[in-house]
């Protein structure tokens, strides 16, 4: 899997904390913002976390995460990019 520039969009607390672990130890960049930020097209996914509105855009790399995360599924994803 190649690393990745990630914006994970997700509220404060131990989940947002894992999956940004989790991703990092995976070797993205990971970057963490509590809504989305103006610049989010500068990276190349966008992971949302549960009670974010997904973009209204069809783009497949932003990735809307229900609870519970689901790391295999969104490590495929990320890997299918």
């Amino acid at each position: 899997m190649n690393s990745q520039r990630i914006l994970l969009v997700h509220e404060a607390g131990p989940i947002r904390s894992a999956l940004a672990s989790a991703l990092a130890s995976a070797g993205h960049d990971v970057r963490i913002a509590k809504e989305k930020p103006k610049n989010a097209d500068e990276f190349d996914a966008v992971v949302y976390g549960a009670g974010f509105a997904a973009p209204d855009d069809p783009d497949p790399l932003h990735i809307a995460v229900q609870r519970p995360v689901n790391m295999e599924e969104l490590r495929r994803v990320l890997r299918s990019s």
